[in-house]
């Protein structure tokens, strides 16, 4: 739940923050961050405009990229800050503020509800955004704001009420999607719950 304290937090950092999937912290190719709430420094930190020698994470300047992993988390950067390939950002410095639900809470307030990156959902997760690019959901993710989405897979299981416009969705687990009318590509392998939606697309 998004407390004001939050909120008083996430206003004075700006575009100071970034979203990033690890493995209890533990990044990709090992290196493991600091616990939450202490300052992770990277240390084989250079300012060029590639993968590599830094924090990578999505946020303002860079969305998109998303890795694999067990744990959500909404950070602090600081210092200079770098946009990789269009599709991340790098950093020198960042502390885990939030994981879990309280990282997404904090996600969509810090975004406005509009987030043109990739989600990535393992857990039971509720997120009031109102736009995202890609959503993956093997966990259970509610999104009761969500009206329009570019790609969604679902392999466990998405509701999604106010859901109108999506442009590619594939279903191997359970989506419900009461109000959504547009949708270009279509492929169900599981339970697809789109009564609006005149083109069904495929199902095996």
């Amino acid at each position: 739940m998004l407390t004001e304290a939050m909120k008083k937090l996430i206003d004075a950092l700006g575009d100071n923050w970034m979203v990033r999937t690890s493995n209890q912290g533990k990044a990709y190719g090992g290196f493991q961050w600091q616990r939450k709430g202490e300052e992770t420094t990277a240390p084989d930190w250079n300012d060029s405009a590639t993968c590599g020698g830094g924090l990578h994470g999505q946020g303002p300047g860079g969305y998109g990229y998303h890795h694999c992993g067990d744990t959500f988390e909404f950070c602090e950067t600081r210092g200079k800050r770098l946009c990789i390939e269009g599709n991340k950002i790098k950093v020198q410095h960042a502390t885990i503020l939030w994981t879990g639900q309280a990282a997404y809470d904090a996600l969509a307030y810090a975004c406005g509800g509009n987030f043109p990156g990739n989600l990535r959902i393992t857990g039971k997760i509720t997120c009031l955004l109102t736009t995202c690019a890609n959503v993956y959901v093997s966990g259970k993710f509610d999104a009761p704001l969500l009206t329009t989405c570019a790609n969604v897979s679902v392999s466990g299981k998405f509701d999604a009420p106010m859901l109108t416009t999506c442009a590619n969705v594939d279903v191997y687990g359970k989506f419900d999607a009461p109000l959504l009318t547009t949708c270009a590509n279509v492929d169900v392998y599981g339970k697809f719950d789109a009564p609006l939606l005149t083109k069904k697309g495929k199902t095996p």
